[in-house]
């Protein structure tokens, strides 16, 4: 626990040793590609044993003209969010017997966890089913 404090790893009681040391041989690679789609998933594969799906919302119908305004309350385009990613989890049943969380509670559990890695202008919305 203390060296993946001083790795920036923040984990709790709950993840399993062999994870842990998981988690700690991929530091480096974590920190090469922190804030990006494939640290977290990966990050999240690792903590939940599922398998995760991430789809980033991008603007798809971006024009920018003369008579087009940006500001902080303008969104690119229509009907979009940017900045924001939808992240899907299906994880063993297990896990919840092995951490003794209900499922609300372990996916509140991923919900810290995912704000503490994405950048922070990031939206995410989060789903976890158990299989």
């Amino acid at each position: 626990p203390w060296l993946c404090g001083w790795l920036g790893l923040r984990l709790d009681k709950s993840f399993p040793k062999a994870h842990v040391r998981e988690m700690l041989k991929a530091a480096i690679a974590f920190f090469h590609c922190r804030g990006t789609k494939h640290s977290l998933e990966t990050f999240l594969m690792l903590y939940s044993s599922g398998q995760v799906s991430i789809t980033e919302r991008k603007a798809k119908n971006f024009i920018l003209g003369e008579t087009s305004l940006l500001g902080e309350s303008i969104a690119l385009g229509s009907n979009n969010q940017p900045n924001s990613v939808y992240i899907r989890i299906k994880a063993p049943k297990t896990e919840l017997d092995r951490t003794g969380f209900s499922e609300e509670v372990y996916k509140q559990k991923l919900i810290s966890l995912t704000r503490e890695i994405v950048p922070a202008h990031t939206v995410f919305d989060l789903n976890c089913d158990f299989e």
